[in-house]
């Protein structure tokens, strides 16, 4: 403003001839030179703040949140600029106050199905004018409107990928997995942009040292033109301390045909693992099958084949077997 710039070019001024006034070891003259030097200015204040100018204020502008199958593709202005006249004193009352003269707009009062609308001057005009004094004047409004290009976004379903480095403390062992809940998400974007979504991830959860059942929440990976129905998701995991374990599991034939069995040397393979201490009075062979395959055997040159595990209780980790391999016949039953 104007004014402003005057009073801080006048002050300026008086404050350098404050010193050589004051040189004068305090003498009677340099005080009443300085008493009535800042009585001019004060007098000049108040006469400049009573003075009618003009000032442009940048007014902030907030939008309601849309609903998820609505989409506004134009970008648009984050403040409106008003051309202002009043009194230098309320001008500047504006301009400190600038922030809450913000102006909430919910732009589906103006939806009238996909395509351009508009938010008009008057609107703006109206409901700023409800935050200025009556005596002030505006002069200008820019943009004078508001063009809004609505868009409808289709859907779909995706599923949601953790992405984490989750360790637990050192021996211990998740007996639940990582994972989180929901497993999927309903997204809302233009067709063209939904086509190649396939996945949502997680932002990166960091965490070790786990010892315990925990729930964490985590924020999904933002999308460009892409609305997720919920923005943060459950993680659920479970460490528990564990021990090492081995069962001696009887190897059997798979697919034989009738009058075939297998006979294998050994008969019987040490299958070792890690096991929560929970679960270790638990553990049994009938709850692991171990399988050498007929065509495996038919089909092989070598009687030495692996056997496969193809049963086993989902929480022992780091499984391993000895022998990793047993000689194989095809017995003929009489």
């Amino acid at each position: 403003m104007e004014i402003l710039s005057a009073i801080r070019s006048y002050v300026s001024k008086v404050a350098g001839k404050l010193p050589a006034a004051l040189k004068t070891n305090v003498s009677k003259e340099g005080l009443i030179f300085v008493a009535f030097l800042l009585m001019s200015f004060f007098f000049w204040m108040l006469q400049a703040f009573q003075d009618t100018s003009d000032y442009t204020l940048k007014v902030p502008l907030h939008y309601e949140a849309l609903p998820a199958h609505i989409t506004v593709t134009n970008e648009l202005p984050k403040q409106v600029e008003v051309r202002l006249q009043d009194r230098v004193s309320t001008l500047y009352s504006y301009y400190r106050h600038r922030k809450e003269m913000q102006l909430d707009l919910n732009l589906m009062d103006w939806y009238r199905g996909e395509g351009v609308s508009k938010v008009p001057t008057g609107v703006l005009e109206s409901r700023l004018r409800a935050r200025l004094n009556p005596t002030t004047r505006i002069l200008a409004l820019h943009p004078d409107t508001l063009p809004v290009y609505f868009v409808e976004k289709a859907s779909k379903e995706v599923s949601i990928r953790l992405n984490h480095s989750l360790v637990p403390a050192s021996q211990y062992m998740f007996t639940i997995q990582p994972r989180v809940q929901p497993s999927t998400v309903q997204i809302f974007a233009p067709p063209t942009v939904l086509n190649h979504v396939e996945y949502v991830e997680t932002e990166l959860l960091e965490k070790s040292e786990i010892m315990d059942s925990i729930q964490l929440n985590v924020a999904l990976k933002p999308i460009k033109g892409v609305q997720f129905a919920f923005s943060t998701v459950r993680v659920l995991m479970k460490s528990e301390a564990f021990t090492e374990q081995t069962l001696s599991i009887p190897v059997q034939g798979l697919g034989f045909p009738e009058g075939d069995s297998l006979l294998s040397f050994p008969k019987n393979v040490d299958v070792t693992f890690f096991v929560c201490l929970s679960d270790f009075k638990n553990m049994h062979p009938d709850s692991f099958e171990l399988v050498v395959d007929y065509k495996q055997i038919a089909q092989s040159k070598s009687k030495l084949q692996q056997p496969k595990l193809i049963r086993h209780p989902e929480h022992i980790r780091n499984i391993r077997m000895r022998p990793s391999q047993v000689d194989c016949l095809i017995e003929k039953q009489q």
